[in-house]
């Protein structure tokens, strides 16, 4: 009862966030402009079926065969991400609309500037812009999307990390989303990415999938031609929440991951050792009361001298994981925003969009996103397969993030 309360509340919400977009889109870029009252009534149809298109989708998608999905869901998904590019160009040439008024009001020269409004006709020419930077934006996002992810490669050096582990080579894969608009082809060249990077260790850090194992376990197999040293470990993240969370954990080991939710493990080699542990997502606490993070809990007990490193969903945990004394956090789920500017209001919930931060003697890093939620866009960001060489601190400081 608890779940399906709070799918009707985030339903509700959605509808009304997406209801409120599309009349906004629709007021500015098809009344205002007085293309017509036959254009403005076709419009405002249209808007409402992509409005109720894009939650149906997703649930009639769900029980779908993927490649059926894939068909569904390319409409709404590209819908969405044109639909918030409109929404920021517009928001973009208001701004510029409302300086050049404030500079004529300034002068007082009111007259003039409804006269040079009306003369221009400023309305349909701000909805032309919109369309074509939005048309420019998603074209671009489309390339992005399209390209594989890039390989990034990174030497962290750590303060306690032993000598013998110099050079560790760890592999972080974050929000590869397989299931809606991903599959086995993408995944097949992650995977040979990955393997070409010869990792002693493979991290994946959640929103691997999205949809439940019935449906999305055949798009997986290309995981069980992982088999670095020291295994692949996997933590959950917010969508695994949301596609069956417990099914996943008992069906991903199946394919060679094993399952780091509030767990730690010593792994180690010649004679030398590290501790690995894991969190589910945040949003858990929520979801699946059982499943709520517990660091404290997963680091009670540890081997003091040991170096540790945290594998969670969401960069969140970096404060009191400083206060655990973790040396190493990775985390994903931002997708660097994905489409820009997103990441600007990204920041504003996370402590870093992509990349590294430090919080005392705790360093986190954030992958960009190695596939991608949602619209079929990546906006001047680019998914990646990040490589992570770790070793000991007193190296060239040049090499350190």
């Amino acid at each position: 009862m608890r779940r399906l309360l709070q799918l009707a509340v985030f339903a509700v919400l959605a509808l009304a966030v997406l209801g409120g977009l599309h009349l906004y889109l629709w007021t500015r870029l098809l009344l205002e402009p007085g293309w017509g009252e036959g254009v403005a009534a076709a419009g405002a149809w249209a808007l409402a079926g992509l409005v109720l298109g894009s939650p149906l989708g997703m649930l009639v998608a769900r029980r779908l065969p993927q490649a059926q999905a894939r068909l569904v869901l390319a409409l709404p998904f590209t819908w969405l991400g044109v639909a918030l590019l409109l929404l920021f160009s517009l928001l973009a040439l208001d701004a510029l609309r409302l300086a050049a008024w404030a500079g004529f009001h300034l002068a007082g020269e009111e007259a003039a500037w409804a006269a040079l409004r009306d003369s221009i006709g400023l309305d349909r020419l701000v909805a032309c812009a919109a369309f074509g930077l939005a048309g420019l934006g998603s074209l671009l996002g489309f390339l992005g999307a399209a390209l594989p992810p890039r390989v990034v490669t990174h030497t962290l050096r750590l303060p306690r990390w032993p000598a013998a582990l110099d050079g560790f080579r760890l592999v972080l894969l974050a929000d590869l989303h397989l299931g809606e608009m991903l599959g086995r082809r993408f995944l097949g060249r992650v995977v040979a990415q990955v393997q070409g990077l010869r990792p002693d260790l493979v991290a994946v850090v959640g929103d691997l999938v999205d949809g439940p194992p019935g449906v999305v376990m055949p798009e997986l197999e290309a995981l069980r031609a992982l088999n670095p040293p020291l295994g692949v470990w996997f933590t959950s993240g917010n969508h695994e929440l949301y596609s069956g969370y417990r099914a996943w954990l008992e069906a991903l080991p199946g394919l060679g991951l094993q399952v780091l939710d509030n767990r730690r493990v010593t792994l180690g080699r010649d004679g030398a050792a590290f501790e690995l542990c894991g969190l589910p997502d945040l949003e858990a606490a929520r979801m699946e009361p059982a499943a709520r993070p517990d660091l404290a809990r997963v680091l009670a007990g540890r081997a003091a001298e040991l170096p540790v490193v945290l594998l969670s969903h969401q960069a969140r945990v970096v404060g009191e994981a400083a206060a655990q004394g973790v040396e190493l956090v990775l985390a994903g789920h931002n997708h660097a925003g994905q489409i820009w500017p997103f990441g600007y209001f990204v920041r504003l919930q996370q402590p870093v969009v992509s990349g590294f931060l430090r919080r005392g003697s705790t360093l986190v890093y954030v992958s960009a996103g190695t596939g991608f939620w949602g619209p079929p866009m990546r906006l001047f960001t680019r998914g990646e397969v990040s490589l992570l060489e770790l070793r000991p601190e007193g190296g060239d400081p040049g090499a350190a993030p």
